[in-house]
């Protein structure tokens, strides 16, 4: 804790602030606007200004920019408040009596911290869309209510804007809001080009008696994955997999491939739109007959982007045991086929698994109608009350 909080301050302001992205629990790529490893100072009284900067030439991808300015002023009161950056956080503090004001600023250029100090294409064009399509913010505590701004700049001419409200949020039960780039208001010119970024800012208030902790900012991808696997159920495979969170999320296109190349579409699954809820999905492949197959998960935002997840796959050897109680005839058929020995529903697939046919066996002997079907191999299988049963013919 900084020397000069005393009895009179309230808790302290707290942020943690990177850019990162994780997709199929691997960092795919991160762009860290600052991760506050290095420490910093500064001090105002009242409504006097101060300002500092730190740098951090070894270390690129500690501050984004190599670089940070920090400026805070007294809004009210004549107490001492400060900012200060150690262990990993971000911490702005003010008197109970008083209130202030603070500003964070990456441009990558040393000086003042004055709001007319910036350099605007000090980044250098730094492309957040590598990371992700929104940004997320983390509030991990807030006794009052109040407004989060955060300035992205491509130049002078041309800024986004987003202005995050937040109530009161009880320690140990942070809140995550999560922002998508098209949800920010165009400031000036065309607005900010998040591929093109060359100055960051982040600015906020704490009132008199109203302290906030913010933990995590950072861009993300459109879902945030938490498991993705395979299991076999009845002799078929069973897709299943979960989110964390989801921003503008249309759905997931399934897709198998047999061998490493070409990859078709089975099916697609709707998502949830925007939730920060975890969210269970699954998918059974039923044309998978025998072999090895290779199964991956599109992922869909409502802008038309899209992510993959990683690839898993299964085995399928020992799946559908033959009962030989179950009789075909004739074989080779012509129009009408004889199933004797099982109830149950039944399903025909051609040689290459795709589905052609789907009935129900209701009579110990059935006679079904394959007349619409081309001369080859067929495979029926029947699912006989959990016992998955597989025969061939021919027509």
């Amino acid at each position: 804790m900084y020397l000069l909080y005393s009895s009179s301050l309230k808790a302290r302001t707290i942020i943690l602030f990177f850019l990162v992205s994780v997709f199929n629990n691997h960092l795919i790529s991160q762009v860290t606007i600052d991760n506050f490893s290095y420490t910093q100072s500064v001090v105002a009284s009242g409504s006097s200004a101060a300002s500092g900067t730190e740098t951090d030439p070894g270390a690129p991808s500690s501050i984004l920019g190599s670089e940070r300015d920090i400026f805070i002023q007294g809004t009210s009161g004549g107490s001492i408040i400060f900012a200060d950056v150690s262990a990993g956080t971000f911490s702005f503090n003010t008197a109970a009596t008083n209130s202030g004001d603070f500003y964070i600023m990456w441009d990558g250029v040393d000086g003042l911290a004055g709001l007319g100090d910036i350099d605007y294409v000090g980044l250098g064009g730094q492309d957040f869309t590598l990371a992700g399509d929104a940004i997320s913010l983390t509030i991990s505590s807030a006794d009052g209510p109040g407004t989060i701004n955060f300035e992205v700049y491509t130049d002078a001419s041309n800024s986004s804007t987003y202005s995050l409200a937040y109530s009161v949020i009880s320690s140990g039960s942070p809140v995550t809001f999560d922002i998508p780039f098209s949800s920010f208001v165009t400031n000036l010119g065309t607005g900010a080009d998040f591929s093109n970024v060359g100055a960051v800012v982040l600015s906020g208030s704490s009132g008199s008696g109203v302290d906030i902790g913010m933990d995590l900012f950072s861009v993300v991808l459109p879902v945030e994955w938490l498991d993705f696997y395979i299991e076999k159920q009845h002799g078929h495979p069973v897709l299943s997999w979960s989110t964390a969170a989801e921003i503008e999320n249309t759905g997931f296109e399934i897709q198998r491939t047999v061998d490493g190349r070409n990859w078709e579409r089975l099916g697609f699954t709707e998502g949830r739109g925007t939730t920060n809820d975890i969210s269970n999905y699954s998918f059974k492949d039923e044309s998978a007959l025998s072999g090895t197959f290779y199964y991956r998960l599109k992922q869909i935002d409502s802008n038309g982007k899209t992510n993959y997840s990683s690839i898993r796959s299964i085995e399928l050897t020992e799946s559908r045991p033959v009962v030989e109680s179950v009789t075909l005839y004739p074989n080779p058929a012509s129009d009408v086929l004889f199933i004797e020995g099982q109830t149950g529903t039944a399903n025909i697939y051609n040689a290459f698994g795709q589905h052609l046919m789907q009935f129900e066996l209701k009579n110990f002997k059935n006679e079904i109608n394959i007349a619409h079907l081309i001369s080859g191999m067929y495979i029926l299988e029947i699912d006989a009350g959990g016992e998955t049963i597989v025969k061939t013919f021919n027509k």
